[in-house]
Order: C-alpha cells, then sequence, then structure tokens
C-alpha cells in the first residue's frame, strides 16, 4: 500500500511512499528528451519533456512508480486492489497500458489542464509488459502548481476526478475517501488555514488533544485523513532543507514500520519515501534501511541525451 502528497506551501513539492513487501530494484531513473519511448499502442515519441522519478529499468524501459517532468507536473501510480479493471485495447479510444501511463503523460502534457484533454478519451488497457511482468491494478494522482487529479478505471469505466485533498491512498474508490475526510471535520487544534478547522474553543488537559479522534491505524481510510490533516496544519518555513524535510516528516505519519502490516506476500513496509521539489527540479528520497535524505538534481543531467540516465538501487 501506498500514500501520495501534493503540497504547494512556499514552494510546489511532491512525493509518497512506497509500501511494499519486497524491492523490485527500483532507482532513481532520468528519462531525457531525445529517448525514444516506445508505447504499447504504437507511437514512437523521440522528443518530449524529460522526467526524473523512481522507477525500474527493464531492459533500457522505465516503467516509473512516481515522477516529475521537466515543467513540473507530477504523478504517481499507488496499488487500487479488486476495484481496479483495465481493458483489452478499444477501437477509437487511446489505448494506453497501465505499466506506461506515468511515461506517457508526463512526457506529453506540462499541466493538469493538458493532462485532461489527454485522459477524455483513454482507455486503460491490460495489456502486460511481458510474462513476468503482469498489470499490477493501479489508480494514479496527478499534479501541477494548481491542482490535482486522481484517475480511475473500474467496472463503471474510466473516472477522472478532482483532487483538492492533494492526497492519495489505496482501494476503495477517490469518492469513499472524498466523503470520508467529512467524517472528520470537527477536528480542532489546528492551523486556522486548515480545511479541519472549526471554530470550536475547547479547554485541552495536553497540548495535541485537538487531534483526538484522528485515525492512527495503517488502513487506507485512515492514512488518506491522516496525511491530509498532517499536510494542512504542517508549516512549511525556513530554507529550502527546510521545507524538504517537513515533507518527509509528514509522509512520515503514515509510514509502514516492518511488522505491522501483514499482506498476503509477506510484512509491507515502506520502502523509500520521495520528495520532488518541482520548482527546482530536485528528487530527494530515503529508504527504509537509510533514512539520511539523498538529492538527484534533474537540471545537472544532460537532458538532450537519447539514453537513459539511472542511479543506484535503493
Amino acid at each position: 500500500m501506498c500514500t501520495a502528497i501534493s503540497v504547494n506551501k512556499n514552494g510546489y513539492y511532491f512525493g509518497r511512499n512506497l509500501d511494499v513487501f519486497a524491492s523490485y530494484g527500483e532507482k532513481v531513473i532520468i528519462t531525457p528528451e531525445n529517448y525514444e519511448f516506445r508505447f504499447s499502442d504504437g507511437l514512437i515519441l523521440k522528443n518530449h519533456y524529460a522526467i526524473i522519478g523512481m522507477a525500474i529499468d527493464c531492459g533500457g524501459v522505465p516503467l516509473y512508480f512516481d515522477g516529475t517532468n521537466s515543467c513540473g507536473l507530477s504523478m504517481a501510480g499507488l496499488k487500487f486492489p479488486e476495484k481496479c479493471v483495465y481493458n483489452p485495447p478499444v477501437e477509437g479510444k487511446l489505448n494506453v497500458a497501465s505499466y506506461e501511463l506515468i511515461s506517457r503523460v508526463l512526457s506529453m502534457c506540462r499541466n493538469i489542464g493538458e493532462v485532461k484533454k489527454f485522459v477524455s478519451d483513454m482507455n486503460i488497457t491490460k495489456t502486460a509488459f511481458s510474462k513476468e511482468l503482469t498489470p499490477t491494478p493501479l489508480h494514479w494522482i496527478v499534479s501541477d502548481k494548481s491542482e490535482a487529479l486522481t484517475i480511475e478505471q473500474t467496472a463503471d469505466g474510466l473516472k477522472v476526478y478532482d483532487n483538492p485533498f492533494g492526497i492519495l491512498t489505496n482501494s476503495p474508490e477517490f469518492t469513499f475517501h472524498k466523503e470520508n475526510v467529512r467524517n472528520f471535520l470537527h477536528l480542532s487544534n489546528a492551523n486556522p488555514q486548515s480545511s479541519f478547522c472549526d471554530d470550536t474553543k475547547l479547554n485541552y488537559i495536553s497540548n495535541g488533544m485537538g487531534t483526538m479522534g484522528l485515525p492512527g491505524d495503517f488502513s487506507s481510510p485512515s492514512r488518506f485523513v491522516r496525511a491530509f490533516y498532517v499536510k494542512e496544519t504542517s508549516l512549511f518555513e525556513g530554507e529550502e532543507s527546510d521545507r524538504v524535510s517537513q515533507f518527509f516528516h509528514i509522509l512520515y505519519s503514515v509510514y509502514h514500520t516492518k511488522g505491522c502490516v501483514k499482506s498476503d506476500e509477506g510484512y509491507e513496509y515502506t520502502r523509500y519515501s520521495s520528495c520532488t521539489d518541482c520548482d527546482n527540479l530536485i528528487y530527494y528520497y530515503t529508504t527504509y534501511s537509510d533514512l539520511s535524505m539523498k538529492a538527484v538534481d534533474m537540471k545537472k543531467a544532460n537532458l538532450s541525451s537519447d539514453k537513459l540516465i539511472s542511479g543506484e538501487k535503493v
């Protein structure tokens, strides 16, 4: 399971926790502007926006977990089991395989307005990357400095929702999370700008009691509410390093400690946490075994190259 967050407070930041049971061999990968994309519908794209993010390098093809392009548009895919439905290719539709959706959107769109047009007639297909890499049920958050979207495809078809929270976790559908947040609007002791804040004035016996009732478990609905609350009340002040650090602290509020969350495959834990400074195009990340912050500066790479630029496996 996973949590993704978009923040625009004294700068625009986007990132996520990847909560899984094992490594996929992921690494920070920069896809430069002249890398040749060969998409599943036959499109060959030789000139496009550059992308930086966490991905798997599959024989020279980047499969992104999350990424940001050279315009600052950001996107992440999160597990969406049970509700997710991928279709066969449909004639007359824009057929995009699930594994390539992040690359397709970030290579071709510069903002949310363009994303809305791009996905307006899209069909997410169940085309597999290979026999070994079959489709993972996902939904996606896409964000620019001004707004965010959630993209889901269920039995009812493709759905594109405005996401005013700038938060996404996992199943159930985004419409559930949107309504569930309303159950916690009573929470006070918050930043006056917070969507959670009300006018109730109470006498507390201890600091922090304004968050009584805030869910603390690891479920997707609880993480959605908790991440939104912490994001809304967090102060993004000081230097750039302070604001990036603050973003990681938001992610750590929904962090999976190994042994706490058991799935059919094993114990899920936060393999990595990421924060992209989307204004300066710097990708920061920490891993479960190493919480020291590492940074990859996209602008220092040769973005006119036609070869992937890969870092070390995390």
